[in-house]
């Protein structure tokens, strides 16, 4: 048994890879005017639910922060100043060309612990039944960089663009134990080893590319929105050595702020 094991820990290591960062949806808000601003919520299956809210400081330089929540196992959360270029004026109709930039802190961790029950191991070979215990935990922290492009009328926006992240790997943990069932024993539990995968530290960049559109009324807006998640020096915060790269959809609402206007 105990030489069939580390066949075991590869098979089942191998059928639920997964990633550890779970990135968040980029948030580009299209703001255009000075102390107009906006809250929103969203949700998707791989940042879970995710709050976030911006607002314009001045004529071009504003702030934003988004935070998502992943269940009980993790969380994200970026923030920083957002500066933002008008290429034409706002018309009578709310027409404006935009491009934004936004820099400031990211962080996140993640800590989770799953069992799995095994019926059996690879086919053909006997084993014993029995479960595996994963025991998983990652914690980051950076900065990040994004750009948008964009076009907005007063009740309608379209926009795209590439959020950037530098993150540091400060702690990670990825470790799996196969406890047996002694079937000639009424069934005691026997653990073996534990197999930790890729321990190492360090810095991962990520790259989210992400297009979106906004629609609704004038304060309540609906937005849709895809990314591509592309994770490079991937062995800091994946459980495998390849780059990670995945797409997902994100969908929610937003309630828009404008300035009062003078008399």
């Amino acid at each position: 048994m105990k030489k069939l094991l580390p066949i075991l820990f590869i098979f089942l290591i191998t059928s639920c890879t997964r990633n550890l960062f779970l990135p968040s949806a980029v948030y580009a808000p299209q703001l255009r005017e000075k102390h107009e601003g906006e809250i929103g919520i969203n949700g998707n299956p791989i940042a879970g639910v995710q709050a976030q809210g911006a607002f314009a400081l001045g004529k071009n330089l504003g702030i934003q922060a988004q935070a998502n929540y992943i269940g009980k196992n993790g969380a994200n959360i970026l923030g920083g100043l957002n500066y933002r270029v008008g290429l034409f004026p706002v018309d009578s109709q709310g027409y404006a060309l935009l491009i934004g930039f936004s820099a400031g802190y990211s962080g996140g961790h993640y800590e989770r612990y799953v069992t799995r029950a095994v019926a059996q191991a690879i086919p053909g070979v006997s084993t014993s039944p029995g479960f595996v215990l994963f025991d998983m935990a990652a914690r980051w922290h950076g900065g990040y960089f994004q750009y948008s492009i964009g076009t907005r009328f007063d009740k309608f926006s379209i926009y795209t663009g590439t959020r950037f992240q530098w993150l540091n790997c400060e702690k990670f943990n990825y470790e799996t134990q196969f406890f047996s069932r002694d079937t000639s024993n009424n069934g005691a539990v026997i653990p073996g080893a534990v197999r930790t995968i890729n321990p190492r530290h360090g810095f991962t960049t990520t790259a989210d590319v992400y297009f979106g559109l906004s629609f609704g009324w004038r304060h309540f807006h609906f937005f849709a929105q895809t990314q591509i998640h592309y994770q490079y020096n991937a062995a800091n915060l994946n459980d495998t050595y390849k780059k990670f790269g995945q797409g997902v959809g994100t969908v929610g609402f937003t309630y828009m702020f404008y300035p009062r206007k003078k008399k």
